[in-house]
């Protein structure tokens, strides 16, 4: 629809439609199925379980919307410092990125079910375990693709078709967000275990924690400092704070179960 049909922005959006549609058709078909033997009653909204979804729900809502807040904020700087240059370099930096923070994503929403799990039933010290086991998962991804991303930091621009200034940008600015994977890892795990836990408090706090600390950053700190690097390294600082700020409440939990 783009590079053939020429139908620029107009045809991204019909690629994206059709895309969704395609995933929805299967996704229909089990549904249906499933629900022959579910009577409409079955259907009646109950305020309690509203409630509770809506408790619940926050979180991944968050860890859903968290990433576009970020990169909206980011781009705003990013405009105001470093101008289109900035802007495009980001562009391919948060494309980046973005598949290592879903591939974490996934890790953390694979063991929030399965920690659900193991504490209905009440095995606490095998929902540790698997908080554990996710944690290490995590980290090895990230250090794992940090390292090819740097590896190839020089030849990812060029996928992208990036001008030289573009280029040059990302290929110094990616070590920077590459170095926040690690942060990322352990937040993210750390999120999917409050909720799967339904410490609701401490699981808002690490999802929306991010882009709160992020404006923060941007709006009175770094920027002010260190202009375009200050706003790159504002990611990165609210990932750590917020890291920081998991551990302790890690923490404080396992002192409040002692």
């Amino acid at each position: 629809f783009v590079s053939v049909l020429k139908w620029g922005v107009g045809g991204a959006a019909w690629a994206t439609i059709i895309g969704q549609i395609m995933t929805v058709i299967p996704c229909l078909g089990f549904l249906f199925k499933r629900c022959r033997s579910i009577s409409i009653a079955g259907f009646k909204l109950s305020k309690n379980v509203v409630k509770n979804i809506i408790r619940i729900g926050l979180s991944p809502f968050g860890l859903t919307m968290s990433p576009y807040l970020v990169m909206i904020l980011i781009n705003k700087w990013a405009v105001l410092y470093g101008g289109e240059t900035a802007v495009a370099a980001y562009a391919v930096i948060s494309y980046v990125t973005s598949i290592i923070f879903l591939l974490l994503q996934g890790v953390s929403d694979g063991s929030q079910p399965l920690i659900s799990l193991c504490l209905g039933s009440g095995n606490i010290q095998e929902a540790l375990q698997i908080r554990k086991l996710a944690y290490v998962f995590s980290l090895i991804i990230a250090l794992l693709t940090g390292a090819g991303i740097l590896l190839l930091s020089h030849f990812i621009p060029v996928l992208f078709g990036a001008s030289e200034a573009v280029a040059a940008m990302t290929e110094n600015s990616l070590p920077i967000f590459v170095s926040g994977f690690l942060f990322v890892a352990f937040c993210r795990v750390t999120t999917s275990y409050f909720y799967a836990t339904q410490k609701n408090t401490s699981a808002y706090i690490m999802v929306y924690g991010e882009p709160i600390l992020l404006a923060i950053l941007l709006t009175a700190v770094l920027p002010n400092l260190l202009k375009l690097q200050g706003v790159w390294l504002s990611a990165v600082t609210a990932q750590l704070i917020l890291a920081i700020i998991g551990l302790i409440l890690i923490m404080r939990e396992k002192k409040l179960q002692l």
